[in-house]
């Protein structure tokens, strides 16, 4: 940069020539670097003068030979100007005039004077340049000077500039390791930071430990924090050996705030159990979490619950009572003991009122331990508040649910059979005080002698609760061992009227009607059997041990019934005696078939009314036969048969044998067609004393068929050859289906 932009700009400035348009663009150009606007005007001006101002000298000195260069038109000024300012060079613009005064008045001598005119104005101009120039030149200089104290200037600033660069660079490289010693520093003090944040409680978080409420959630979220703490000790114990010695510092503190939390919680929750002497009590929210925390210290939790049980128990018991001498609120519901004279509703109602009870009392104890509380609403029966507290209640539940997930420990599978089977533990001493009254009361019942139906339902009764409230607490618990015990002293007085009933009948079975129909006492029997599957049917004994668990009460039920009826048919002739049984196994058959669970039974029964349905036809068939005058010819013709069967078929014809001979056969067999031909269809006396229509066609069907059964053999035996009978068809003139056509 020895030489700067405005010395190369005058250098070209100065050489070109002052007439050519050149000349003028340099100094556009110088004033347009500089900004100076005098020096353009002065340059233009004394231009513009360098062109006038001859001529006007010239015409002041020569006025009088230039006197026709008046009538120079306004165009040829226009050209003239446009000749001094726009034209390449001089000699243009003298052609220019020439053509311009073509063909004018005016002679050589006057375009000469004009020529030198012209050139004077030119010489004018030219000095008045060199004038305005001197100017320029003098600025040039000015600006020459500047330039060099500007480089002066700079080469200093470049100095210090190089040195400051210099001291700069020291300074970066301090600051450098200074931003990364800050750095490390920094990352300390964050790794400090997270450790005493994951490792410490805040001092918040200790104040709401000790010395806070422990109503309010911070407590809670400080309890966790502590149990968090913890475990991340241990991790940091197991991971970090050489740091044993902080980790078990740590855990020994966060030891002692949890033993201190928990004393705390546990004395809190002890008085807080007054609001369990309420029937409804209104628990604190805060109140379940406590328990549920206090879950991870077993003793603790065993205390509490001890507590809640014992004051339970004292209000579940005033209740019961209550409920029986004194009934509900202003006499609604009314006293149980009023129906003590109905034994089925006074036990219904006071196991009603038992079961009612317990779920509320689980539904309480698994509010605190298991479940969340339910939002009340207005048409709760135990809920008196109006749409704000319930609002406030639903919040307050809200944030328990929030507070449980979040600040609670992990429940796992275990933990919450562990927790369900403390429920079942507590309702069991909760309602032990409850099962004394119930069973006083159910004693005296059984006492007053209600009936076996009664007493057996009763019985089922208790089966169900038993079955019911057992699914909510222990199996051992005092309450259902009461209902199992009182189910058994109802099933042993169920057996023992239903034994004092039958020992009654079989001393003095009753009579035999002249229907042969089934006793009054059966009846009756049947009724209360009846009524006893009915119950059963309704219980809650799986499918598949019903048959089992039913056969005691049926043997005790059909045995006695069955032995009175043979008891009573004893006096009977055969025939009667067939037909009385089967009217009673068959009244006793169809009181127990509609049920599965006595399917068994239903089969022996069947059997034994195939056994006497069998001697009903044997006898009816000899009474028809004996009628027809048939049974001493069938008689010796069975006895020949039987015998021609064991000697193989080596016997005498049969027209041999006395009583079978021609004679014989035709004679009776006139008597046979006459008693037929008498009597018309088949008559069963004994088969239409049965009552059941299926029954008495199906006997009646067995006897005509066992009869042309006979008469069929009979028929086939004179028929054949080998008896040698003469012309068997005079002898037997009905055929085996003319008999049948005539007796059906």
């Amino acid at each position: 940069m020895n030489e700067s932009i405005a010395v190369r700009k005058l250098n070209n400035v100065l050489k070109i020539r002052t007439d050519q348009p050149a000349f003028f663009q340099s100094l556009d150009n110088l004033a347009s670097f500089y900004g100076s606007e005098d020096i353009l005007l002065s340059s233009s001006s004394s231009v513009a003068c360098s062109s006038s101002a001859p001529s006007r000298t010239l015409s002041q000195r020569k006025e009088p030979e230039v006197a026709d260069a008046d009538r120079v038109t306004t165009t040829s000024k226009w050209e003239l100007e446009r000749a001094r300012f726009g034209a390449t060079d001089l000699n243009d613009s003298e052609k220019k005039l020439s053509a311009l005064l073509t063909g004018k008045k005016s002679g050589l001598s006057q375009r000469r004077r004009l020529r030198s005119a012209i050139e004077h104005r030119q010489l004018e101009g030219h000095r008045q340049f060199l004038q305005s120039f001197g100017r320029v030149h003098s600025v040039l200089d000015q600006v020459q000077h500047s330039v060099q104290a500007m480089r002066l200037s700079c080469d200093h600033m470049s100095e210090r500039l190089e040195t400051t660069r210099t001291q700069a660079g020291k300074i970066i490289a301090q600051a450098r390791e200074l931003q990364s010693e800050r750095e490390r520093n920094q990352l300390h003090q964050e790794a400090a930071d997270a450790f005493l944040c994951k490792f410490q409680l805040s001092a918040e978080e200790r104040e709401a430990l000790t010395s806070g409420s422990i109503e309010c959630v911070e407590f809670f979220h400080a309890l966790a924090r502590v149990r968090q703490i913890s475990v991340d000790s241990k991790v940091l114990l197991r991971n970090q050996h050489q740091r044993a010695d902080l980790s078990l510092s740590i855990m020994d503190q966060m030891s002692e705030l949890e033993q201190t939390a928990f004393e705390r919680i546990y004395r809190w929750t002890k008085s807080q159990c007054i609001a369990f002497q309420h029937v409804s009590p209104e628990i604190h929210p805060m109140f379940r979490t406590a328990v549920r925390t206090l879950a991870e210290r077993e003793m603790l939790l065993t205390y509490c619950l001890t507590e809640i049980q014992s004051i339970r128990s004292k209000v579940v018991h005033r209740c019961f009572i209550e409920a029986l001498q004194r009934g509900g609120p202003r006499g609604t519901p009314r006293p149980i003991e009023l129906h003590a004279h109905d034994p089925l509703r006074y036990t219904g109602d006071m196991l009603a009122w038992l079961h009612q009870a317990v779920a509320g009392e689980s539904e309480i104890l698994r509010s605190l331990l298991i479940t969340p509380l339910r939002p009340r609403t207005p048409n709760d029966s135990r809920s008196c508040n109006a749409e704000r507290e319930q609002q406030q209640q639903q919040q307050a539940n809200s944030d328990t649910v929030a507070l449980s997930t979040s600040t609670l420990p992990h429940t796992t599978q275990a933990d919450a059979e562990k927790l369900l089977s403390h429920v079942k533990r507590v309702l069991g001493h909760v309602f032990e005080t409850a099962g004394r009254p119930f069973r006083f009361r159910f004693e005296q019942v059984l006492s007053s002698q209600p009936g076996a139906v009664v007493v057996y339902k009763l019985a089922n009764l208790l089966e169900f609760y038993a079955h019911t409230i057992g699914e909510l607490m222990d199996s051992e618990a005092a309450l259902t061992r009461t209902f199992a015990e009182c189910r058994a002293a109802a099933m042993e007085a169920f057996f023992v009227m239903i034994r004092q009933q039958s020992d009654a009948h079989l001393v003095s079975p009753p009579l035999v009607t002249a229907d042969l129909g089934p006793p009054q006492a059966l009846n009756s029997a049947l009724g209360r059997l009846a009524v006893v599957l009915t119950t059963f049917e309704g219980s809650l004994v799986p499918a598949e041990q019903r048959e089992s668990a039913f056969t005691p009460v049926l043997a005790a039920c059909v045995d006695p019934l069955l032995q009175m009826c043979t008891l009573s048919a004893a006096g009977l002739e055969p025939g009667e005696m067939a037909v009385f049984l089967i009217n009673c196994l068959a009244a006793l058959r169809a009181c127990l078939q509609p049920y599965q669970f006595a399917s068994a039974r239903c089969e022996i029964l069947s059997a034994q009314v195939h056994a006497h349905m069998n001697t009903l036809v044997q006898t009816e068939a000899l009474d028809l036969v004996t009628r027809c005058g048939l049974a001493t010819v069938l008689r010796i013709f069975q006895d020949y048969h039987v015998r021609r069967t064991k000697d193989d078929g080596v016997t005498p014809p049969m027209s041999t044998v006395p009583g079978l001979e021609a004679s014989t056969i035709a004679g009776t067999m006139r008597a046979f067609e006459a008693s037929l031909l008498e009597m018309g269809t088949l008559q069963t006396p004994l088969c239409q004393k049965l009552l059941l229509p299926e029954v008495r066609q199906e006997a009646h069907s067995r006897v005509a068929a066992t009869f042309i059964a006979a008469y069929t053999n009979l028929h086939t035996a004179v028929s054949d050859a080998e008896n040698a009978y003469p012309t068997p068809q005079s002898l037997l003139r009905l055929s085996p289906d003319q008999v049948k056509t005539l007796i059906l």
